[in-house]
């Protein structure tokens, strides 16, 4: 029936193996005159599944997964564990294939899979009586989805490119909690690169996180990526990495808050404005590398870093005076713009802000200016 060649092992009759369902055992034998076994499992009746792993971020044959399937067999509630491995004694080896025997369970309640990266996969009510191939990431609605497009500055929304240090937000699926989680400091000024579940890495470096929710994460670009051409971000949650979305990187990527603030700290408005040659303060992200070099997580504390780039500021088409642009004060990867308004500033209640750094402009601002 069948003849082993050195270490293959060829079938004269393969159509006689039993299916996929049964598990038979082979029996070598290496001494002189020996004889080889195959015991044969004929039972028939019973449910089964069996699971073919590809590892992605894991190694490709998934060695070291470890699975759970559960599942009614017999009336009683069980679960099964199993864990791929090569082998588990001297000159015998294991099938990369994970086996259950189901009984009369003719349904499978949840099936998980932890990879050796640490990812999860799980899926709920998978048929049964096949085998199943499983890609690491693959079950569906577990792994975090970033949105086509779906990175853009935190406070314009813009997703040309990013800058290092910059603060994005993260638009998709799966990739928080239900419920938003808010990220706060801890007792050393620094951002936390978990939150909720919730991680991101850009080229590979931990990102902190300022939120995350299903739908949104914010983050900061960390500043170690300055200088590359592009940027891989991959969001991942309960420990499930998403597939990456790339942005290309620019010296600098600035973006307005849409609000500025009087000297006196009101915001300006119809009601609040503010007079040609009065002070105005507001608020950008996407500077990029600054000086003293900014720390990645780290809130900012004197001397507040300035901008590398070169910074100017128009209003209403006029130049205005600079008189502050550095890290905003407790803040991470904000830069606080405090300009004079010009003298021959244009009256009116929406007269336009353009905050220029290292040649790339930023809007989206206006002010309430009147005499």
């Amino acid at each position: 029936m069948f003849k082993i060649h050195g270490c293959f092992l060829s079938f004269r009759h393969p159509e006689r193996m039993s299916y996929p369902g049964d598990l038979d055992l082979l029996v070598a034998s290496f001494a002189p005159g020996g004889s080889h076994k195959l015991l044969r499992n004929d039972a028939s009746g019973n449910h089964w599944l069996i699971l073919r792993l590809a590892g992605v971020r894991s190694n490709r044959s998934a060695i070291g997964a470890k699975v759970r399937l559960t599942a009614t067999i017999g009336g009683r509630r069980f679960t099964q564990r199993r864990e791929v491995s090569s082998q588990n004694t001297f000159m015998g080896h294991n099938s990369l294939d994970v086996h259950f025997g189901l009984g009369d369970a003719s349904s499978i309640e949840t099936l998980e899979i932890e990879w050796p990266s640490g990812a999860r996969d799980r899926f709920t009510g998978p048929s049964v009586d096949r085998v199943m191939n499983v890609t690491e990431g693959q079950s569906t609605g577990t792994a975090p989805r970033i949105a086509a497009g779906g990175i853009g500055n935190a406070f314009s929304g813009a997703s040309t490119s990013v800058a290092a240090g910059q603060l994005v937000s993260v638009f998709g699926a799966g990739l928080g909690p239900a419920v938003g989680v808010a990220g706060s400091f801890d007792s050393n000024g620094r951002l936390s690169t978990s939150l909720g579940g919730t991680t991101a890495t850009v080229n590979g470096v931990a990102a902190p996180i300022l939120f995350t929710r299903q739908d949104q994460v914010n983050i900061q670009i960390p500043y170690e990526v300055a200088g590359a051409a592009e940027a891989s971000v991959v969001v991942a949650y309960q420990g499930m990495a998403g597939a990456e979305e790339r942005m290309r990187i620019t010296a600098a990527s600035p973006g307005l808050f849409p609000r500025a603030w009087n000297a006196n700290g009101t915001i300006n408005s119809s009601t609040a404005p503010v007079a040609p040659g009065g002070v105005v303060v507001f608020y950008a992200t996407g500077q990029g590398v600054t000086s003293p070099a900014s720390r990645t997580g780290a809130v900012a504390m004197p001397p507040f870093p300035d901008p590398v780039a070169e910074t100017t500021v128009t209003v209403g088409g006029r130049p205005a005076m600079l008189l502050f642009r550095g890290q905003a004060p407790g803040a991470l990867g904000v830069m606080q713009v405090n300009v004079m308004a010009p003298a021959d500033a244009p009256e009116g209640a929406e007269v336009p802000v353009v905050l220029r750094i290292g040649g790339v402009d930023a809007g989206g601002l206006t002010l309430t200016v009147r005499r």
